[in-house]
């Protein structure tokens, strides 16, 4: 009777303490699977970084280049070229850009500023992993031009495409459009050290008939191939950055020594929402080089502009 009465107590307890246990196991995987408030936003991008993002899409630019030497009759020519350019990205991966410059050429007591060819171009960012691939497509429209015999507005062309390396000639090629078709490379290794390059291909074809100057060299051309590209390094510290880049241009089809060799260090700085950058083209072998023998042609560039 007492194993009875003991055996029905434990049965009992038991039955009475499953129930209590049974309510309890599924209010714990609740709380268990349930994603913690926090972890949910902290999913979701910060509204600062999207504003971010959204706040600065352009850079807008003034660069001035310089030249100062003399001619065969050892008359001084002073050569000043403002360029202007500017970039706006429409999205992430596209984005436009302007450029133009305005050739200046003083030589003895005369001076004459020149208009260059407007460069317009659309861009499109590849997604490639670890770089920075840029392709484009543009149009430089045809607003350079030289009268008959004006000696001076032909040299303003001449050393504005000259100080440059002969680089970007669409700028300064007189009646004559630009179909260009440019592409940039870039990737940073590490912290410090920015690694670059570029290239392009541009038709230059004639608007109608070619000025008689003998300082326009595209005179009586029919369409001319443009072939370019540049190399660069640049240690970066902070906001600070300086570098080579060395360059080759060859107007390819126009005959005569038209590849041209040529080397720029530069130094800039990039403090957020302003820019400043100083170049110096070194020209290494003919048609323009080697800069510092007589009547051959170097440059000194110093720009800068805002981000916004």
């Amino acid at each position: 009777m007492l194993r009875t009465t003991g055996t029905g107590l434990l049965l009992l307890a038991v039955l009475a303490c499953a129930p209590a246990h049974a309510q309890e196991a599924p209010a714990e995987e609740i709380v268990e699977d349930e994603p913690a408030p926090e972890e949910a936003v902290e999913d979701e991008p910060a509204p600062e970084e999207v504003a971010g993002d959204e706040g600065r899409r352009g850079r807008a630019g003034l660069e001035v280049g310089f030249f100062l030497g003399e001619d065969d009759a050892d008359d001084t020519i002073l050569i000043v070229v403002p360029r202007v350019a500017g970039r706006y990205e429409l999205s992430p991966r596209i984005a436009v850009s302007l450029e133009w410059g305005l050739p200046v050429a003083k030589l003895g007591g005369g001076t004459r500023v020149s208009v260059g060819n407007p460069f317009l171009a659309g861009w499109y960012t590849l997604p490639v992993s670890e770089l920075t691939v840029q392709i484009g497509a543009g149009l430089a429209m045809p607003l350079a031009s030289i009268s008959e015999d004006d000696a001076l507005s032909a040299m303003a062309y001449q050393y504005a495409l000259a100080m440059d390396g002969l680089m970007d000639a669409w700028l300064w090629a007189p009646e004559n459009v630009g179909v260009v078709v440019p592409a940039r490379v870039d990737h940073v290794l590490g912290s410090a050290l920015r690694l670059g390059g570029e290239a392009a291909i541009a038709l230059l074809i004639p608007t109608g008939e070619q000025s008689a100057s003998p300082g326009n060299r595209l005179e009586g051309a029919e369409v001319e191939v443009f072939l370019q590209a540049a190399a660069e390094a640049a240690y970066v510290v902070g906001i600070f950055e300086a570098g080579v880049r060395l360059q080759a241009a060859w107007l390819a089809t126009l005959g005569g020594d038209d590849f041209q060799l040529s080397v720029e260090p530069f130094v800039a700085l990039d403090a957020g929402p302003a820019f400043a950058r100083l170049r110096f083209t070194l020209n290494l072998d003919e048609p323009a080089g080697f800069s510092f023998d007589e009547q051959k042609v170097w440059g000194l560039h110093l720009g800068g502009g805002v981000v916004f």
